[in-house]
């Protein structure tokens, strides 16, 4: 097996670094640009009222806007015509070029944003007291409210991830319209399906909501029961399904893109 094929955590780690020291001065402009308008929104909030969670909410906001742009620009170097083939031909192995990639806009990416922000708050109420004499309370990582954030975020940029790295323009709208697309397509299917299996059934009952409500009034509760058995069965599966399979599923398919296109 060639060595390309293995991963080692010093060419994951070098690849990291790499991506981080080649985008230094985006981050601080874009830290500079956040900076002035965390200060600018905590003063005036500072000033018209108080909100004591104003930094929770406001992060939350950060995080999202920031983590749809660097997806959609983390595969920038694959797409690029000059950049791409020598990105190919980098000495690490597919696993090690996606699983860095992953790993800057997901992990990487909430913990540094976390950490500026955290020092963004500080000078920001420390502006807010000296004119003000009022502050809000320091922005605080480990609020349920941000762990819950930062867990949806990492489901929901994972289809994210695969636009990026399947299209080579837009593929922020690109890859919404697709799942839009899919969305529509699966409710058609459940839909014909569902009419397909219970249509004489629905067919008798629909044309008389009198009827069907005195029929509902009559059923034996264990039937109710039944109903939201099932309901709580669907619930945990699709919870499964969006919480534990989606991710991987998204990660996965942009390890065989890049192996594709590698090869």
């Amino acid at each position: 097996m060639r060595t390309q094929e293995i991963f080692h955590p010093r060419r994951f780690y070098l690849l990291i670094r790499n991506g981080i020291v080649l985008n230094q001065s985006t981050l601080l402009i874009v830290s500079a640009a956040v900076g002035g308008i965390l200060i600018f929104l905590s003063a005036i909030d500072a000033f018209l009222g108080y909100r004591p969670r104003f930094h929770q909410g406001l992060y939350l906001g950060v995080l999202y806007v920031g983590g749809l742009i660097v997806t959609s620009r983390i595969f920038k170097d694959f797409h690029d015509t000059l950049k791409g083939p020598a990105w190919l031909l980098i000495p690490a192995s597919p696993l090690e070029k996606i699983s860095s990639r992953i790993a800057l806009s997901t992990v990487i990416y909430v913990i540094t944003s976390m950490l500026i922000y955290f020092g963004l708050s500080f000078l920001s109420e420390g502006f807010n007291w000296m004119l003000l004499r009022r502050h809000h309370p320091l922005f605080n990582p480990f609020d349920p409210r941000v762990l819950q954030g930062v867990a949806l975020y990492f489901v929901l940029q994972a289809p994210l991830l695969v636009g990026a790295v399947y299209f080579q323009k837009h593929s922020l709208s690109k890859t919404i319209l697709v799942l839009l697309g899919y969305t529509f397509v699966l409710f058609v299917i459940v839909g014909i399906s569902a009419w397909l299996i219970f249509g004489d059934y629905l067919h008798g009952l629909l044309p008389n909501l009198e009827m069907l409500i005195e029929r509902i009034g009559a059923t034996d509760d264990t039937i109710f029961a039944s109903i939201g058995r099932l309901g709580k069965a669907a619930l945990w599966t699709w919870r499964i399904i969006f919480w534990a399979i989606i991710p991987p599923l998204c990660w996965t398919i942009c390890y065989y893109r890049l192996r594709e296109t590698e090869r």
